[in-house]
């Protein structure tokens, strides 16, 4: 394959990045990134992305950008402490310089980069104001991304003033409502409470000057909105809600399919941690118990098998243990039948042997 192939290739796969999901996106984008870096590395500068930036090609200006940015190193002096090398300052201005380039032209991403370089003064001057200037513009063009981070600075940064913390708020709405869940997620906490935790030296404490009238339902839709954009923590939650009755009516039933997506969602992940694996412990109970669902021992047998194999969850391995001495044999067979394909399935999508 020549240069001109591989430049057509990445052309395609950064088409496919642009209609990934936000956070796919970042981590999507450095991988194309990176890749791009190694084949410059073995073939020398790719002059026709250079020659489409230099004509104006926005996103030959934002890869450019990339390409510089992922070669600024770090190397350990003689102390063993991380210093940057002696191109470091090279490489980030010249990322900032084509980031920019690409940033007044409206890419979405490029302004979300040139903010990251103003906030820290990578490459430019440090301008915070012009950091949040290119975040608004990223956001108000639909990207969640860019109001959860402006948000977030706006809420938890010590220096920003009440007003300040309360259009952090309005910026943490739009990116709920732009389908972020981890700022859906931090508006549930915000009306469950009232208030905004956050670490103040060796405690928790809250800040200042954001405060609501608690509302249990108000704090549940935000928490619906982020289990519906698949997180699994707010799935859970949702859950717990319907099975207990706050902020909504009490229903067994959506408690247990909720249960059963935040379960789903974790068996999709390659590490699984005891802490994250509620879900499906409350899914096992409903199929034990015939809550919400027809009574399935063997289904329950299966998921808490999962917890204490993949999770090394204590309680999922206490939970199983009692269930086993509920189930008959044939029950048991089917169980173990079923986890059986449950971790075949597993090991083929992450490429186990």
């Amino acid at each position: 394959m020549n240069d001109k192939d591989d430049f057509a290739l990445v052309r395609k796969a950064s088409n496919a990045v642009e209609k990934a999901k936000p956070r796919a996106k970042h981590i999507l984008s450095g991988m194309i990134a990176d890749t791009l870096a190694l084949a410059i590395e073995r073939r020398g500068f790719d002059e026709e992305l250079q020659r489409a930036a230099d004509a104006g090609d926005i996103e030959a200006q934002f890869k450019l950008g990339q390409i510089h940015f992922e070669r600024r190193r770090y190397v350990r002096d003689q102390n063993g402490k991380l210093v940057k090398d002696q191109n470091w300052e090279k490489e980030v201005c010249l990322a900032a310089q084509w980031f920019r380039k690409a940033a007044d032209q409206g890419h979405v991403q490029a302004q979300c980069e040139v903010a990251i370089c103003l906030e820290y003064g990578w490459g430019v001057e440090e301008d915070r104001a012009k950091a949040f200037d290119y975040l608004r513009l990223a956001g108000a063009s639909g990207c969640s991304e860019a109001w959860e981070q402006l948000g977030r600075k706006l809420i938890y940064q010590t220096i920003h003033t009440k007003f300040a913390r309360q259009e952090g708020v309005e910026c943490m709405r739009k990116a709920a409502e732009t389908g972020n869940a981890w700022a859906a997620v931090w508006l549930s906490k915000l009306y469950s409470s009232g208030r905004v935790r956050r670490v103040v030296g060796d405690r928790w404490g809250y800040v200042e000057g954001i405060e609501v009238l608690p509302d249990a339902a108000e704090s549940t839709r935000w928490l619906r909105c982020a289990a519906e954009n698949q997180d699994a923590t707010a799935q859970f939650e949702l859950g717990q809600r319907y099975e207990e009755g706050c902020g909504v009516s009490k229903d067994i039933t959506k408690a247990a399919m909720w249960y059963r997506r935040a379960a789903e969602a974790l068996s999709r992940k390659e590490f699984v941690y005891d802490d994250e694996f509620g879900a499906a412990r409350s899914l096992a109970r409903c199929y034990t118990h015939g809550c919400g669902v027809s009574k399935d021992l063997a289904e329950a047998y299966m998921w808490l098998k999962f917890g204490a194999e993949v999770a090394d969850d204590e309680d999922a391995k206490t939970e199983l243990d009692s269930l086993c001495g509920q189930m008959s044999q044939s029950e048991l067979t089917v169980g173990k039948n079923r986890y059986q394909r449950f971790q075949q399935i597993r090991k083929e999508q992450f490429g186990e042997s």
